[in-house]
């Protein structure tokens, strides 16, 4: 993964969904404006590693799992 300061094109990833393919159900959704207004406006990402704010933990049952095609948007 690199660096946030490798962005030297100013890429913005405002949105991620995972689907089953063949019922369009959403299985897992993140989006950028949901993230921010859930923290205060003046915090400070600076204080934190960013390697911590740049994953996200998948927790899936084996439902989900067993799924035989799933879509990503």
């Amino acid at each position: 993964m690199c660096p946030l300061t490798a962005n030297v094109y100013n890429i913005d990833f405002l949105s991620f969904e995972i689907k089953d393919y063949d019922t369009k159900r959403v299985i897992f959704e993140v989006n950028k404006d949901a993230a921010a207004s859930a923290l205060p406006a003046d915090f400070d990402f600076s204080m934190l590693d960013e390697s911590v704010y740049r994953k996200i933990k998948y927790d899936f049952s084996v439902d989900v799992l067993r799924l035989p095609n799933i879509q990503t948007v």
